[in-house]
């Protein structure tokens, strides 16, 4: 059984917060270099990247038991009206440029350079961040392979905070995890043997089940244009996990400019924040140390990150402060956040682990076409 993502009427939409991520950023080099091919030609006369279609709509929030917070929804790209699977719950998109959204409920939406939507929308009391993508034909064999994620997890406490981990998959829906680490930087020095499989469901996706834990989690699945695979993972208790083919990451070309969109969740499933955004030009590369130095475009101030660090596929930044050397706030001190980033090859989207905003955040830089 599944919970209907609650009148798609309000899809997008928001309780307008303000306040701006301070050189959040995106998720370094490992954006630059997995550009992704955008989708087949769209309809859409604004964005590139956003076609007609159904799409899958996922919200993480708690739920009961065997309960899941997504569903389905229609979009008609070139006139930006989306329909539910009730054809009275109807919404607007609308343009603000370089495939940003408001709609009629005063909510946000942006859209990768690969066609997913990730947005703000009030959702069970709050308002939460939540991502969409086209459905498609996608069967288990397909997702054999390699995978990592960087997950939001809920704890004992309630509240919800950052893991890593890394898993096969076999052609028939076996599945091992590989590597966990419950805090992102620090892994588990061995694996529990446990009895996981993903299988079909016939409601769309998958069903990933453990059998020796007794949990089943709903998988979603999404192929760019790229060639490039996403999984999206979601437990009834609103743990997510978005999930990408491994890799190992290249160091960025000095020259290389980012812009991207974010939005993040915090530690109680809230999005507090409207999309924030980043713009950074890489400006060195350290081969031997495996590090880059890239400027933001809006400030000026410096920073470094660290290619695939604290694990192969993830890049770092640490935590620390720089100095602004244009605009409004030149000559003043800019807080550097540390963060995780994995990129999500062929996505344009790289999910980032924020533990010091807001009591711990979950991030999303999204890269326009």
């Amino acid at each position: 059984m599944r919970i209907p993502v609650s009148s798609l009427r309000l899809l997008f939409s928001s309780v307008a917060a303000a306040g701006a991520l301070s050189a959040c950023g995106g998720g370094g080099s490992d954006d630059a270099s997995s550009t992704p091919s955008p989708p087949p030609p769209s309809v859409s006369p604004t964005c590139s990247s956003l076609r007609s279609g159904t799409y899958r709509v996922i919200v993480p929030v708690m739920a009961s038991a065997g309960q899941y917070s997504t569903d389905t929804m229609t979009l008609n790209a070139a006139t930006g009206v989306t329909t539910g699977t009730d054809p009275s719950d109807v919404g607007q998109l609308t343009s603000t440029g370089n495939c940003t959204f408001n709609t009629d409920a005063g909510g946000q939406a942006v859209v990768s350079s690969a066609g997913v939507l990730v947005f703000r929308t009030v959702e069970t009391g709050g308002t939460r961040l939540g991502i969409a993508f086209p459905e498609q034909t996608i069967v288990v064999a397909d997702l054999a392979g390699n995978w990592r994620k960087l997950g939001f997890e809920r704890g004992d406490t309630g509240t919800y905070a950052a893991d890593f981990g890394e898993a096969t998959v076999d052609a028939n829906g076996a599945f091992t995890i590989t590597r966990y680490c419950p805090d992102v930087k620090t892994c588990l020095a061995s694996i529990p043997v446990m009895n996981i499989n993903l299988s079909p469901n016939t409601a769309g996706g998958f069903n990933l089940v453990n059998t020796t834990q007794s949990w089943t989690d709903r998988v979603f699945a999404y192929r760019s244009g790229s060639g490039d695979l996403m999984m999206v993972s979601l437990a009834g208790n609103g743990s997510f996990s978005l999930w990408t083919q491994q890799r190992t990451n290249t160091l960025p070309t000095v020259g290389t400019r980012s812009t991207t969109w974010g939005v993040y969740t915090n530690a109680s499933l809230l999005s507090p924040a409207v999309p924030s955004l980043s713009d950074f030009t890489t400006t060195a590369v350290d081969t031997a140390a495996g590090s880059s130095t890239r400027v933001s475009e809006i400030d000026g101030h410096a920073e470094t990150i660290s290619i695939n660090a604290p694990y192969p596929g993830l890049n770092f930044r640490a935590e620390g402060t720089a100095v602004a050397t244009k605009g409004p706030n030149a000559g003043s001190n800019v807080t550097v956040r540390e963060f995780a980033a994995l990129g999500l090859r062929g996505m344009g989207i790289s999910v980032l682990s924020l533990p010091t905003l807001s009591g711990g955040s979950y991030f999303l830089a999204v890269t326009p076409p």
